[in-house]
């Protein structure tokens, strides 16, 4: 079951998901911290706790922006990886190393050696006439 392919897509997926709420916790964490102690100073001081509130608006832009950018290079990254697994999978679906590998031990052309030009390849034999090839 661990060698599913649709187990390890759901794991990077839980994988990302799981760095992009830590990296973006990681980013909101000290101001959630710096406003948890403003709060609980100014409502032991007696102070007007309302007006306060907008004087920690300005951080909030650019540490949005940051938790953006962040979660970008995390699905940029786990784009990356969905890619690599596809290619490893259909690596492994199609046999291609296995073909090289024979290929290359018994000295037989592989498709990898056979030029892109078509008419740089030796024409067909044409059969005799009269007799249908087969």
């Amino acid at each position: 079951m661990l060698t599913s392919p649709l187990v390890k897509i759901l794991a990077l997926m839980t994988v990302v998901q799981v760095i992009s709420l830590l990296a973006t916790a990681v980013l909101q964490l000290p101001l959630g911290l710096v406003r948890i102690v403003v709060f609980v100073r100014k409502a032991a001081s007696g102070e007007d706790l309302p007006g306060w509130f907008s004087s920690f608006l300005w951080l909030q832009v650019p540490l949005s922006c940051l938790a953006s950018l962040i979660m970008s290079a995390v699905y940029l990254y786990s784009s990356f990886a969905t890619a690599l697994l596809f290619f490893d999978l259909r690596a492994r679906r199609e046999g291609d190393d296995l073909r090289l590998a024979i290929a290359g031990m018994t000295g037989a052309p592989s498709a990898a050696s056979v030029p892109s030009n078509p008419s740089a390849l030796p024409p067909w034999p044409s059969p005799a006439p009269g007799r249908l090839p087969g």
